[in-house]
């Protein structure tokens, strides 16, 4: 049965569009009638994700099948919500896996009405999961996402994996294996050993380091004998480090000059550039190997011995040491196995400013003047230089509280002055991914943005790189409100000059104390005596069922809504004839029959004969805000 009208208190214009477009009551297909596929433009699906992010994005990029070889569809899931560490499993999760298993893409009516078979959504492949940045409630979630995904068998294939996009960060300490490789007579003095001792996990973990705009040394130390280091040697073919000790002879025929312990030791180093002059120094790591004596002694006897070759048999056990301390955030190292445990289903990507996935015509089957591709998504922030920076500052802080942890530690080194180039702790945030999404020949887009920081212009500027854009034309058709509407890293003057007509905003104000008013104030100012093309009011979609209640303020007192402070005032408040038509829309509660997780909403957006983009929310999922 169809559903052939909105919720009562939804407006007249909301109700024409219904008309048009409709949900199934009974099912979560959306039925489109009257509207012709290629003007069909994408569905976002919203998460109720707490005080964090989390979309569903699925791009519809219908058209003559005849001229696109490329799939129809691009299904995008951007960030996973805060974790609940109490739960077992996190309830943004299962709305996440409800999401993706029940919603599908909209069916065409006939033109009696019928709908096509099959009756059940059938769940669309995942194109791209995207981390915007390593916040927990951004990231919180997604190592069990990506585990229930794999296990559903929901990814890609070996011929289109599903790309995994975010920024990877090193460790701040490796884990390091070692082991003896060898050992030969010194052939200038007989008196001598020379043992090769390999030290495993080291030279990926320098070269990810030294990547980042660090440097790194390390100090060897060995203990039995007499030890004298050698060398360091990097072989080439295996990009893997030895060091080269000397060792004397001695022992070896008297058990009572064998020495009491063998080890070696690893002292690593982090150097990091506070100016072309002056540097600061972090310990990295302290790594202790301690072997067996006899089983050493053994192995070098035997290596005497004249019927022996120069590699004896048998060996030493490797041995292996992980740090003492934590080195990387736990959701970021939950996730970190996805990047390469899953060939052919998984590709991970670091996201890059410039990052494109485009369609593509068939060969012969377009028009001689027309171009072969058409742009649906582009990775717009962050630069090389940002992404280092980040990483930069994770490792350098992780170090930093190490530090603070041991008794001789320098406080020089904690000095405001003294925190390095990179110690911005709004570096996580300036690093986002920022992506926007196309659909040019339709006069559509949408911006998704994530904490970008805007403070000093950083989004602005990012914008202003693409050729595409120009500060004359940053009008979208769809934008996320970057860090949940707060006004930390977002000047109000930001959405002066990047405007849209759908707003979707994250986060949750009772928890966080977001959005803030001032932001909405500046979102909707924007709209006063500026009519939306094709004649439906603006919106703004909130993912906070609770966005209207009053958030428990000190002494008693509450803080008010900023949606219900709105409301509230006569030259903010939704007034058509006034010069402000806009609409506020909030995700409902979570279904009572399924308490065990969160809401989510969709909005559908397609054209109308005109070109203009108009948005349609589900009417089961979406109440509208008012007094």
């Amino acid at each position: 049965m169809l559903l052939n009208k909105l919720n009562a208190t939804a407006p007249r214009q909301a109700r024409e569009d219904q008309q048009s477009l409709q949900y199934l009551a009974m099912s979560t297909y959306i039925t489109i009638k009257n509207v012709p596929q290629e003007r069909w433009l994408a569905q976002v699906t919203m998460i109720d994700a707490a005080v964090g992010d989390c979309n569903i994005i699925d791009l519809i990029v219908h058209g003559d099948n005849q001229k696109w070889s490329s799939s129809p569809h691009r299904r995008v899931v951007i960030d996973t919500g805060i974790s609940y560490f109490s739960q077992a499993k996190s309830p943004i999760t299962a709305a996440i896996l409800d999401a993706l298993l029940r919603r599908s893409l909209p069916v065409y009516q006939d033109a009696v009405g019928n709908i096509p078979q099959p009756a059940v959504p059938v769940p669309l492949n995942i194109h791209e999961v995207q981390i915007t940045h390593a916040d927990i409630d951004h990231i919180g979630n997604a190592g069990e996402l990506m585990e229930e995904l794999v296990t559903r068998n929901m990814l890609g294939t070996q011929l289109k994996p599903t790309t995994l996009r975010y920024s990877y960060v090193p460790p701040a300490s490796p884990t390091l294996t070692f082991s003896l490789a060898g050992a030969i007579l010194d052939p200038s003095d007989k008196q001598f050993f020379i043992m090769s001792w390999k030290v495993g996990g080291l030279y990926q973990w320098e070269t990810e380091i030294k990547g980042l705009g660090l440097s790194v040394f390390w100090v060897p130390s060995f203990f039995g004998w007499w030890g004298i280091p050698y060398e360091e040697v990097k072989d080439d073919n295996t990009e893997e480090r030895f060091i080269l000790f000397k060792v004397p002879t001695t022992g070896l025929t008297n058990d009572a000059q064998k020495p009491a312990k063998f080890a070696v030791e690893l002292d690593l180093f982090v150097r990091e550039p506070l100016t072309e002059e002056d540097t600061t120094e972090f310990l990295a790591g302290y790594y202790g190997f301690q072997f067996d004596v006899d089983l050493i002694l053994a192995w070098l006897r035997n290596l005497l011995a004249p019927t022996q070759h120069a590699r004896p048999q048998g060996g030493i056990p490797l041995q292996t040491v992980e740090p003492d301390f934590k080195t990387t955030h736990a959701a970021l190292a939950k996730l970190n196995p996805f990047r390469f445990n899953y060939p052919g289903v998984i590709e991970w990507t670091p996201p890059r400013d410039e990052q494109v996935v485009m369609r593509f015509r068939q060969p012969g089957a377009h028009e001689p003047d027309t171009e072969t591709t058409d742009l649906v998504q582009m990775i717009v922030s962050p630069t090389v230089p940002t992404s280092k920076a980040l990483g930069r500052y994770e490792v350098t802080n992780f170090l930093r509280e190490k530090m603070k942890l041991d008794d001789d530690v320098d406080e020089d080194v904690f000095d405001d002055d003294r925190r390095g180039l990179y110690a911005d702790e709004s570096i996580a945030n300036r690093a986002s991914v920022v992506t926007w999404f196309r659909r040019e020949e339709l006069g559509f887009d949408m911006l998704f943005t994530g904490d970008a920081y805007d403070q000093e212009s950083d989004i602005r500027d990012a914008l202003a790189r693409i050729k595409y854009l120009t500060p004359a034309n940053m009008t979208f058709s769809v934008l996320k409100v970057p860090h949940h509407g707060s006004n930390t890293t977002t000047h109000s003057r930001f959405y002066q000059q990047v405007r849209a007509y759908v707003y979707l905003i994250c986060g949750r104000y009772l928890t966080h104390g977001n959005p803030r008013f001032s932001s909405l104030r500046a979102i909707i100012e924007g709209f006063r005596g500026k009519p939306r093309p094709g004649g439906q009011p603006f919106r703004l979609y909130f993912s906070d069922p609770d966005i209207q209640k009053d958030a428990p303020g000190s002494k008693g007192l509450y803080k008010h809504s900023p949606v219900k402070k709105i409301l509230q005032l006569d030259l903010l408040k939704p007034n058509k004839l006034g010069g402000l038509d806009y609409e506020m829309y909030r995700l409902r509660p979570p279904p009572r029959t399924n308490p065990v997780r969160k809401s989510y909403g969709s909005i559908l957006f397609w054209s109308d004969v005109q070109g203009n983009v108009m948005d349609t929310p589900h009417p089961d999922e979406w109440d509208l805000c008012h007094l």
